[in-house]
């Protein structure tokens, strides 16, 4: 009896765990990409030089099942600590996906909050 419920119990258990798993490797990409965008923003202001980045090469620092759309075709930079204002939405190939966006007057980076978690609470 003891070993059925325990069965029963990794049956329901290990499923939510592994989707758990593959979520916080979605954070953690996330996490790289706004550490990365941060990292521009600094390099434009202490090299007094705008700086440009292609969605394209953000991709490169992500694993090959993560995706990044932007709503611009360049992330732009200023010396002056602005920036263009972008969205950038990083994916995964099964759908869930993170919301950055980049403050046009700070220049900073920032995840929003999940896009998954307001689908699951029906807004």
């Amino acid at each position: 009896m003891v070993l059925v419920i325990m069965a029963l119990g990794a049956v329901l258990v290990v499923p939510k765990l592994a989707r758990f798993a593959e979520e916080g490797s979605l954070r953690v990409v996330t996490a790289k990409v706004v550490s990365s965008l941060r990292k521009s923003h600094r390099k434009a202001m202490f090299s007094g030089k705008m700086v440009s980045l292609t969605p394209s090469s953000l991709s490169l620092q992500i694993p090959k099942k993560f995706r990044i759309k932007t709503t611009a075709d360049e992330i732009v930079f200023f010396p002056d600590g602005t920036a263009l204002q972008t969205r950038l939405l990083v994916y995964d190939n099964h759908g869930r996906h993170n919301l950055i966006l980049i403050n046009p007057f700070s220049g900073l980076a920032a995840q929003t909050s999940s896009l998954n978690k307001a689908r699951r609470q029906g807004k």
